[in-house]
């Protein structure tokens, strides 16, 4: 029963927040170092978070990051500590593992996420969402629902525009300084973490695989197709 309560004094402090007031309204909660960061109530109660930047390296170079699960401890929020490949079904869909030690007093995670990359003439979309049918025996998924994407965008020569969009629902109760801390300093933290990393030689266009090149395809040939005009003109 108490458990209960306190689950339930925490979502009313949730909905009293500035971006509780309109559902369909972005709330710009942080604006720091190039970074912006947003947050609205979802549908199903949850909360969204959004997180833009544009880095000045090439798209191809940002996905390369992302997809070097090998890395990830390196830039992404510092709660997770691993993320592990468990099946690459096709060359588009990725199994993780992912491993998270959430500050005190949430216990640590253990999530089976699916990453599904599409690539289109304006974007590229890098899907994620929570797999519980393939969660092993014995582990907890304390964070609840760990689903989002990856937009990148072309934004000139050598330049990206990166959108991160979380949608965040606990399973468990949260006390409210670590919400705040979650729904607006991680983003910021993580997006100026992988500004630096991806600056690394291993990610330089010409090091990128030629794979990973061929899935990103039509967004990169629209890219090419694009600047030519621009030049052009």
């Amino acid at each position: 029963m108490k458990r209960t309560i306190h689950f339930l004094i925490g979502w009313i402090f949730l909905l009293s927040l500035p971006w509780a007031a309109n559902a369909a309204e972005w709330h710009l909660g942080k604006d720091a170092d190039g970074v912006r960061v947003y947050s609205r109530d979802a549908a199903d109660g949850s909360i969204e978070v959004k997180a833009e930047t544009t880095l000045d390296v090439p798209l191809a170079s940002v996905m390369a990051l992302i997809v070097d699960y090998d890395a990830a401890t390196r830039w992404r929020s510092e709660m997770i500590k691993s993320m592990k490949l468990k099946d690459h079904p096709n060359d588009r869909t990725w199994i993780l593992q992912v491993h998270a030690e959430p500050p005190w007093p949430l216990p640590a995670s253990d999530n089976v996420i699916e990453a599904v990359l599409y690539a289109e003439p304006e974007q590229v979309v890098y899907k994620y969402k929570e797999r519980p049918d393939l969660q092993p025996p014995g582990t907890t998924s304390a964070l609840g629902a760990m689903n989002g994407e990856w937009i990148l965008r072309p934004a000139g020569p050598q330049r990206t525009k990166v959108i991160s969009v979380m949608f965040m629902k606990p399973s468990v109760p949260v006390p409210n300084w670590l919400i705040k801390r979650m729904v607006y300093n991680t983003p910021h933290e993580q997006m100026l973490k992988m500004g630096k990393v991806v600056q690394e030689p291993q990610y330089r266009p010409a090091a990128v695989s030629p794979k990973l090149k061929e899935l990103l395809a039509p967004t990169l040939k629209s890219a090419i197709s694009v600047e030519r005009r621009a030049s052009a003109s």
